[in-house]
């Protein structure tokens, strides 16, 4: 007898905001609805923490918010987030140190779409 597994949708929500990496996220939703790049249609970005933090540095809206993050940081959490696919990042196969980000999954699973 007994439960072999539960969760409650809104405390796991809860707990996955907690993480590190969702600050990335946010992050990342604002660039989606605010940059140009996603306005062109251009759904999907790929390039390598260092590429993403220069891009996110250059896109008014969010620079203040970039200076918190450096370099290592940003790796970390996109890693982490693209451990679940479903976010709207991942992993360049040809490339073990980039990553693709998809404007559309980003939006949709922070229902901003």
């Amino acid at each position: 007898m007994g439960v072999n597994s539960f969760f409650d949708s809104r405390i796991l929500k809860l707990s996955k905001q907690q993480r590190y990496s969702h600050n990335l996220l946010e992050v990342l939703v604002e660039w989606c609805k605010t940059s140009h790049r996603f306005a062109e249609k251009r759904i999907a970005w790929s390039g390598t923490p260092t590429a993403l933090q220069s891009e996110l540095g250059r896109h008014e809206p969010l620079a203040q918010v970039m200076r918190e993050w450096t370099v290592p940081k940003i790796a970390k959490a996109l890693a982490a987030l693209a451990r679940n696919p479903e976010n709207g990042v991942s992993f360049v196969e040809t490339d073990g140190r980039s990553f693709a980000i998809c404007s559309a999954k980003i939006l949709s699973e922070s229902g901003e779409a």
